[in-house]
């Protein structure tokens, strides 16, 4: 995958490609070379009860390192590269990948590891659509301060994962865009966050597709709304069993905010919002390891809610989510199946390129798994610093 996006990239940019065959002279007045850099230093912290009756507690020092060049060819034409990693200090190894997946089970490359996390050609088409093909990021999250998705955040955190596929922007609306994405997967995993027991094994799941439909003006009191589809075939074992016909996964997401008024108290906007999601179709808890009994479906939904002071003093904001996950819902970045999240995160804006958030989580299993006398419970929490150029 990754020779051909390389391929891809070489071709587009040569002399002899026809998108290119314009006047020299006016050519070379339309490009330019941009390069960005961005940083994410922190602590992190872990205090983990586990299911067996162990506690386990480890901290660590993070620090992830993107940089990349975007090229701007012709006013339509733009080739963006960028390549990320991940480091801690208790590491014991560095290696550049150039994987196309994430292994099923992780949300992230391994710390001490890097790897090319952009790679696409953008090009307009048309004034209203815009495409973009390649090794890409795409983010569609809910708009708060501890900002969460139900189905698609690339690199959230210090994590680093990424969308191998074609993308297209059409806005068939003044106030409404519409993204569609044919995603390449691995048979070895998606380079999406996936969770258990998703299966991409099957020829017929090398490609899924994901769309989202925005809204991108205010539209009386809404601050965000947006509605996504996924559909991923053949990737859902029903019993997690080896070599057992895989069924089509698809979900159904939509997220929404509301800006109120200042408050008198804090002289803050409030925003309130949240998520909710739909799998129509979803695994038995034998595969979820949440039952013995293979008659019983893991569970449909997924939902969070949260409330965000914005502006509470200078640059600062704190936010809340409270978010229940059941067991069949395989797609967020952020909140884990089979998991009741609580977080409480405050951000503080130190200058325009560098902010600094703090955030403390608590995670539980919502329902417990076989062959376990208890649930896993665990607390979370990070410093980290941001930085941009």
């Amino acid at each position: 995958m990754v020779k051909f996006l390389v391929i891809f990239l070489l071709v587009l940019i040569s002399p002899i490609n026809p998108l290119l065959a314009e006047d020299s002279s006016q050519t070379q007045k339309k490009q330019s070379l941009k390069y960005n850099f961005r940083a994410r230093f922190g602590y992190f912290a872990l205090n983990r009860d586990k299911r067996d009756g162990e506690t386990i507690k480890r901290d660590n020092f993070r620090l992830r390192i993107q940089t990349g060049l975007d090229y701007h060819i012709t006013p339509k034409l733009k080739v963006t590269g960028r390549i990320s990693g991940r480091f801690a200090n208790a590491q014991d190894q560095f290696k550049f990948l150039l994987n196309d997946y994430i292994p099923l089970g992780q949300t992230s490359i391994n710390l001490g590891e890097a790897t090319v996390d952009k790679l696409y050609v953008r090009y307009v088409l048309t004034p209203s659509l815009t495409m973009r093909a390649g090794r890409m990021q795409q983010t569609y999250k809910l708009a708060s301060v501890p900002g969460k998705s139900l189905d698609r955040e690339n690199s959230s955190s210090t994590n680093i994962n990424w969308t191998d596929g074609v993308h297209l922007t059409w806005r068939f609306h003044e106030n409404w865009n519409l993204h569609f994405t044919a995603q390449h997967n691995s048979a070895k995993g998606s380079s999406n966050v996936a969770r258990q027991p998703l299966d991409f094994s099957s020829s017929n799941s090398r490609i899924s597709y994901y769309t989202l439909v925005e809204k991108i003006k205010q539209l009386g009191g809404w601050h965000q709304l947006n509605f996504s589809f996924n559909y991923f075939p053949d990737a859902l074992p029903l019993y997690g069993e080896p070599n057992e016909d895989l069924l089509d996964y698809y979900t159904l997401a939509g997220r929404a905010s509301i800006r109120l008024l200042p408050l008198p108290l804090f002289n803050a906007d409030l925003v309130v919002g949240g998520e909710a999601g739909y799998a129509f179709n979803t695994p038995s808890k034998v595969a979820t390891k949440t039952s013995h009994d293979s008659t019983d479906m893991a569970g449909n939904t997924a939902m969070f809610l949260s409330a965000n002071l914005m502006n509470m003093f200078e640059k600062h904001n704190i936010g809340v989510v409270i978010g229940w996950i059941e067991d069949g819902w395989l797609l967020s970045p952020n909140l884990v199946n089979n998991k009741f999240e609580r977080e409480v995160r405050h951000q503080y804006y130190i200058k325009d390129k560098l902010s600094m958030e703090t955030r403390i989580r608590f995670r539980d299993d919502l329902n417990k798994l076989v062959d376990y006398e208890r649930k896993l419970s665990q607390m979370d929490l990070f410093i980290r610093l941001s930085y941009s150029l």
